[in-house]
């Protein structure tokens, strides 16, 4: 094997799977900070309403994003397969279409994202004081969608060959300069929202320029050649055909939580500023899922390259035990001091109740989701992604609408769009419990 491929289809499970997720996790803090970091500064330098702009576009641009990053997913799982079979051959091609596939997602993205920017706050229900400041913030983010693509794009396809620890340095090198520029931008500019935006999106664009530049340099199976740069046809139809039901699969919690960020939009600006700033705090539980999940992903497609099943099976078990691990000590922390946290966001005691109240309905059941992340990753990690899709749509997207929509015209409370949250959890987590201990979903044996 290529001396630049780490693999993980030998050695002790536990500390391979560790040593793996820690650079994840960290790329994955850095990540969060981008928006968390906006959301303290304005919301510390301007005002709640600019918080609950900043805060609750964030939905909205996930949904947008999200089926695009999916083919992310895909490159990555179709690259780490070909490699755990050692066919170096076919995972240099899939390098080279997934590099492709990633700048024409990225322009469509970008396209599609700043066309809609002045329409979605309307969509939204944002209050009269919000909509204009969010409309500039989403311009401001979308210009940077294709530098944050080409990162994950080429984050993914450095993992696939074992490498997580170059993401996390592209990414921190972005994450510094995002705080510097938010510091600058709407602190010292007064730009405000729009000063937030640019930061961010100068700061993606930094860590997709580190990346790709990785990429063009390396001298194993993931270097960049121009000359190489086309879509290979049936390569491109395996990375779809993985990548886009993982994306739609991603976009069922997008298009979940922006519904109901529409609906929370109606209880008003403290309301919005609130839950929207839990919600960043919980990206970090989710974080920490997230990191063990894309490492289940890698270890699970090199293991079935090689004929491993015994070891991804093993795999699985050690992801969730760590994500347990990791996760409650934070959940405790958040049920401690989340008053605390949340007042770094704003000083509006009814916006930091808000916030707290979420909190309570949220925290104490994030652990369910440890089941839905680390065994939907390991399903699509060998190939199977219609099955998780299909999950994701009848459990989190058709439940959470029935509860918006039937539900809460007859019971209008706050409290009802809190419960979709760890209710839809439990639900997909037990489906896909039952999925994973059938084992039909073993796909990525065919390569």
């Amino acid at each position: 094997m290529d001396k630049k491929v780490v693999s993980l289809t030998e050695g002790n499970i536990w500390k391979s799977i560790l040593l793996f997720a820690i650079p994840i996790m960290a790329s994955n803090l850095f990540q969060q900070m981008y928006n968390i970091v906006d959301s303290i500064i304005v919301g510390r330098f301007e005002s709640s309403e600019a918080l609950a702009a900043v805060s609750s576009v964030t939905p909205v641009i996930n949904l947008i994003i999200t089926l695009f990053l999916g083919l992310t997913t895909g490159a990555g799982i179709v690259v780490s397969i070909y490699i755990g079979a050692q066919n170096h051959e076919s995972a240099e091609k899939s390098v080279h279409t997934a590099v492709v596939l990633g700048v024409i997602s990225g322009v469509i993205c970008t396209v599609i994202g700043v066309g809609l920017a002045p329409l979605i706050p309307g969509w939204m229900n944002f209050t009269k004081e919000t909509s204009g400041l969010a409309s500039q913030y989403l311009m401001a983010y979308f210009a940077g969608i294709l530098p944050m693509l080409m990162y994950n794009m080429g984050s993914a396809i450095l993992r696939a060959v074992g490498d997580s620890r170059r993401p996390l340095y592209f990414l921190v090198a972005g994450g510094i300069l995002n705080c510097i520029l938010d510091v600058l931008f709407v602190a010292v500019f007064h730009w405000g929202v729009l000063g937030a935006g640019i930061a961010s999106s100068l700061a993606q664009l930094l860590s997709a320029v580190l990346t790709m530049g990785a990429l063009v340099r390396d001298k194993g199976i993931c270097r960049v050649e121009r000359s190489k740069l086309h879509i290979d046809k049936y390569i491109a139809l395996r990375i779809m055909r993985i990548g886009i039901p993982a994306g739609l699969c991603n976009s069922m919690f997008a298009i979940a939580n922006t519904l109901m960020q529409t609906r929370l939009n109606l209880f008003g600006t403290a309301a919005m500023a609130g839950t929207g700033a839990y919600q960043k705090m919980d990206g970090f539980l989710y974080m920490i899922e997230n990191s063990f999940g894309l490492t289940a992903t890698t270890f699970t497609g090199q293991n079935l390259g090689a004929g491993r099943m015994d070891r991804v099976r093993r795999g699985t078990k050690v992801a969730i035990a760590y994500c347990f691990i990791f996760l409650i000590p934070m959940t405790i922390v958040y049920l401690l001091f989340g008053e605390r946290i949340l007042g770094l966001f704003a000083e509006d005691p009814e916006v930091i109740s808000y916030g707290m109240k979420l909190l309570h309905y949220m925290a104490p059941l994030g652990w369910v989701y440890i089941f839905t992340e680390i065994l939907g990753c390991v399903v699509r990690g060998a190939g199977s992604t219609t099955i998780p899709m299909i999950i994701m749509v009848m459990t989190v997207c058709v439940f959470r609408l029935a509860m918006i929509f039937l539900i809460l015209p007859l019971w209008y409370d706050i409290r009802v769009l809190f419960l979709c949250y760890p209710v839809s959890w439990i639900l997909s987590s037990a489906c896909f419990i039952v999925y994973y201990l059938r084992g039909n979903w073993v796909k990525g044996l065919h390569h």
